[in-house]
């Protein structure tokens, strides 16, 4: 079954810390549901999940930040700087990899150590 059926779930919190303030002004942690069912509800045993990242919240410009391999479910994306971070997940099995999920995206003005921000797309 092709993966393209996949529901993604993808959060993005945007925090900031102290370690993160000396190498950039903000930190993404990025986290989402890893689907078990592709959406005709057959089972499926994924095989890795792939992080995009661009500046754009139509994801025009996206490109692969990083792969991670399930059951992880996260990623911290440290030293940002102030602008624009927009984020999409894609899964993938042997059938292949799936759409993009929605672009979540945060956008960092200052940085302000204790604030976090969260924004879930579904």
């Amino acid at each position: 079954m092709k993966l393209q059926k996949l529901w993604i779930f993808l959060a993005v919190a945007i925090g900031f810390s102290s370690a993160a303030l000396a190498a950039g002004p903000g930190s993404a942690a990025i986290t989402w549901t890893n689907p078990t069912t592709a959406k005709d509800g057959t089972a499926t045993t994924l095989t890795l999940n792939t992080l995009y990242r661009g500046s754009k919240p139509d994801g025009s410009d996206l490109v692969k930040l990083a792969t991670i391999t399930p059951p992880a479910k996260s990623y911290a994306d440290t030293a940002l700087d102030l602008g624009t971070h927009c984020y999409a997940v894609t899964a993938s099995n042997a059938s292949g990899e799936s759409e993009r999920s929605a672009v979540v995206c945060k956008t960092i003005l200052q940085a302000v150590p204790g604030s976090i921000i969260t924004i879930t797309v579904q």
